[in-house]
């Protein structure tokens, strides 16, 4: 942190340095501390009531955001300066409602994104300077795409928004439903996604439709930014990569666009990676290489390949079958289905490594199932009183489970529910690796 104190809330963030004061181990756990201590007092301190309203109006929060978002607000302010411009101004330029814009703006300045320097005249802040890609308004007016194609240091958050405040947001509605029917949790045609969208196929057949190509586009930048889950710091530390041998294969299961392959790659130029995924996937992931890095992705160390992974798994005898945030899509049977292909591809060599979240209870509990796994600890012991899963700190790890529920019938995983998954395939976890101040994590296994 600059001069030992925390960056101004006022000033728009510094795209170059975002990362630096939360990349330290020690400032992102007292932040952690601090933020599910404060939200803690709030709700002891503050009414009942009023904390029941202030939930049950979250999604009028999330509504302003999402409009705010799509009508590339920010972009505008950016563009404006520090002073900021009048509502007026950043409606027209909008193409928006000046007065219900301005309303919308005012909500979101009264919960500290964006800020309002006059009357009805507004600015970034540190937090809604996230939300602009850092792309000329005009280019976003004459085509929208251009917000997650062009790739930039922001971009990506954009996306992330993008997709929880309307895909998310829209299959909420139903959750209710979807909770009194229970149904078949392995089921994907019976999802609060299908209600919402009136569609007969699960959330990325959809999404695969030309027709809902901004709906997917900004899906792969979403997945791009679930990067700030875990640095590519954490990745490199997430498993033992440099006591492979040259020239081993690491195959990137449902991989995406590549951004965990590029970090891999840039640390371990012993390595080579392959990511595989659907066609579309690929496609963009390729795009992505070429916009991200010189390095030719289809004849270097690492290269793309479609691939469906609920069949078999084409390459045998990978010394790594890595797999970073797929399995919270699925649930248990789609991912032992996935699991077993894995297995049957593995020689005795191989290892699997999972990456995603490992949901905590709200309470300390022990788990004397896993204690013949060994854990790399990275945790700490909490100040009482607060809950000993850091309560709102820790809120995107039920956030995203929830919204897994909502648009596939996934999940995110408590760790016994990671290893039963991976041992019903025919693997034994030996390790887990939480990473440090968060619940993200590495799960390693070997073939049983």
């Amino acid at each position: 942190m600059p001069n030992g104190s925390w960056p101004s809330l006022d000033a728009p963030i510094d795209p170059v340095f975002q990362f630096e004061a939360h990349q330290n181990q020690e400032i992102q756990k007292l932040s952690n501390i601090v933020v599910a201590a404060a939200y803690q007092l709030i709700n002891v301190v503050r009414e009942p009531f009023l904390s029941l309203v202030d939930i049950a109006c979250g999604s009028l929060l999330t509504a302003a955001l999402n409009t705010t978002n799509e009508l590339n607000v920010a972009e505008v302010l950016r563009e404006a300066g520090p002073d900021g411009t009048h509502i007026d101004e950043i409606a027209r330029r909008c193409q928006a409602n000046s007065e219900k814009l301005g309303r919308c703006l005012r909500l979101l300045a009264a919960h500290h994104i964006f800020r309002e320097v006059h009357p009805n005249v507004f600015a970034l802040n540190r937090i809604s300077s996230l939300l602009d890609t850092g792309i000329p308004h005009q280019k976003l007016q004459e085509d929208q795409l251009n917000k997650f194609i062009t790739h930039t240091k922001t971009g990506d958050i954009s996306g992330y928004i993008g997709h929880f405040a309307e895909d998310v947001a829209k299959a909420s509605l139903y959750h209710l439903d979807d909770v009194r029917a229970g149904g078949e949790p392995h089921n994907l045609a019976q999802t609060p996604f299908q209600k919402a969208f009136r569609t007969d196929g699960n959330l990325f057949n959809w999404m695969h439709d030309p027709a809902h190509q901004y709906e997917f586009t900004r899906h792969n930048a979403c997945i791009r930014a679930t990067a700030r889950w875990d640095t590519s710091e954490t990745l490199v530390h997430g498993f033992d990569w440099g006591t492979l041998p040259p020239d081993s294969l690491v195959v990137d299961v449902g991989g995406g666009t590549g951004r965990p392959a590029l970090a891999l790659a840039k640390a371990f130029s012993h390595l080579k990676i392959l990511v595989q995924d659907r066609e579309p996937v690929v496609q963009r992931g390729l795009e992505y290489w070429k916009d991200s890095c010189s390095e030719d992705p289809t004849t270097g160390r690492v290269s793309f390949a479609v691939h469906d992974f609920f069949e078999p798994q084409p390459i045998l005898g990978a010394r790594v079958y890595f797999a970073r945030v797929v399995f919270h899509d699925w649930d248990d049977i789609h991912v032992i289905q996935i699991l077993k292909h894995l297995r049957s591809a593995a020689s005795p060599e191989s290892r699997l490594v999972v990456a995603d979240y490992i949901t905590p209870f709200s309470i300390s509990a022990s788990i004397p199932q896993a204690g013949s796994v060994k854990t790399s600890t990275s945790t700490f012991d909490i100040p009482t009183p607060l809950l000993s899963n850091l309560g709102k700190a820790s809120a995107n790890t039920y956030y995203v489970d929830i919204a897994m529920q909502l648009l596939l019938n996934g999940k995110e995983r408590t760790l016994l529910q990671h290893i039963h998954v991976v041992t019903e395939a025919g693997w034994r976890v030996v390790e887990v690796r939480p990473v440090v101040n968060s619940n993200f994590g590495f799960i390693i296994a070997e073939p049983a």
